[in-house]
């Protein structure tokens, strides 16, 4: 992900402002991306409790969930149907990789693969999703959607530390090879989408997003 793409987007929304255009947008990523988490962590919390990597899952669950929430209430989410048409196209990546992780009966992520895997995208998400780079220097830092991005990121950054951790040690029965490579397959696709998303927001309008 190139500094540009940031400076696009965030110069297009100096322009305009966090209309409710620009905020169902960003809306639109962020609940796809911690929906698809939550149903990951979700699935953790039918496991039993048997040691500390499932309390730190659990406690993400509810962030995961809180975050979701409050992007319901603050935002100004725009009547125009066009503009969620558009964003499916944005947010279908990331639901694919969900998909793909828990194969046609959403029972992947119980197996240690699958499982290392849903870690690794909540990772990537977690990682390479970042909203507030996009903020103009001219907004009202105290307008309640702006707080609400700082708040969600802030709580990224504390959740991205406990999943450093738990890729660290979970899967330890699968080779460090394996484990890397699923890793960066992960990185490199949400990475993709987002810049595919950062790249909407300076345009102003739907393109195709790059495959």
């Amino acid at each position: 992900m190139e500094i540009e793409d940031f400076d696009a987007a965030r110069d297009a929304i100096a322009l305009t402002g966090f209309t409710p255009v620009v905020q169902t947008k960003i809306s639109m990523l962020l609940t796809a991306a911690k929906n698809v988490n939550a149903l990951f962590l979700g699935g953790v919390e039918f496991r039993p409790f048997v040691g500390l990597e499932q309390q730190f899952l659990h406690t993400q669950y509810f962030q995961e969930m809180e975050s979701v929430l409050l992007l319901a209430k603050v935002t100004r989410w725009v009547s125009d149907p066009r503009v969620y048409r558009e964003a499916m196209q944005y947010t279908s990546p990331i639901w694919k990789e969900w998909q793909d992780i828990t194969g046609p009966f959403c029972l992947g992520h119980l197996n240690p693969h699958g499982f290392y895997q849903g870690l690794a995208l909540g990772h990537a998400m977690l990682s390479q999703i970042r909203v507030t780079p996009i903020i103009p220097s001219n907004v009202d830092e105290a307008d309640p959607y702006v707080l609400a991005l700082h708040r969600i990121e802030q709580d990224n950054a504390r959740m991205l530390q406990t999943q450093i951790m738990l890729l660290r040690c979970a899967a330890s029965d699968m080779a460090a090879e394996q484990r890397e490579t699923i890793i960066e397959e992960k990185q490199e696709a949400v990475r993709k989408t987002f810049v595919n998303f950062l790249n909407w927001l300076a345009n102003g309008h739907s393109e195709t997003p790059t495959k």
